[in-house]
């Protein structure tokens, strides 16, 4: 629901012209785009967009890497189509629009990098999908990570803009 609203909202607020979800499996790929095609159809987001202070309403196509990205898409696919060496439509459609796309990363914690190595540099040490995150050609302005694992090892992750637990949730509070 969240990775969905935050999409929705920077549609509708003409933030963006495209929303790019990424995630770590083919499964986590086919459960969310399978819930988004639901959401692009239920009756009460509709609704919930029909308030005249919304500016832009349109339905987004929910599509895959596999059609070309348009604007008012929301393309949503496994982190290992953004490989240079894997066929995708990201460089073709994605190319020098990073300013209009929002990305959002499913599963963030698979972006962290893992603890130095000697002699690595910074880029060597970079995760595949955090190198396609901060490529150049791309310049992607907005990007959001979720996760319910924000560490690796024993470090946590430093740029968390809200943190809500397991056990906050199974007691309801917010």
């Amino acid at each position: 629901w969240v990775i969905y609203g935050i999409a929705q909202i920077m549609f509708s607020e003409g933030a963006v012209d495209q929303v790019l979800v990424l995630t770590p499996s083919v499964t986590v790929r086919t459960e969310l785009k399978n819930k988004f095609e639901k959401f692009v159809t239920n009756a009460n987001i509709q609704a919930a967009l029909a308030d005249p202070s919304i500016k832009i309403k349109f339905i987004p196509r929910v599509i895959d890497s596999s059609s070309t990205i348009k604007n008012g898409d929301i393309c949503i696919d496994n982190v290992h189509k953004t490989y240079s060496h894997v066929t995708s439509s990201f460089e073709d459609s994605l190319l020098n629009k990073g300013s209009r796309t929002l990305v959002l990363n499913d599963e963030a914690h698979h972006i962290m990098n893992p603890d130095a190595q000697s002699g690595s540099t910074e880029k060597q040490k970079m995760k595949e999908w955090k190198k396609f995150l901060v490529e150049q050609k791309f310049d992607f302005k907005y990007i959001v990570g979720f996760t319910g694992t924000p560490y690796m090892k024993d470090e946590y992750a430093t740029d968390v803009i809200y943190r809500y637990s397991l056990m906050q949730g199974m007691e309801g509070d917010l």
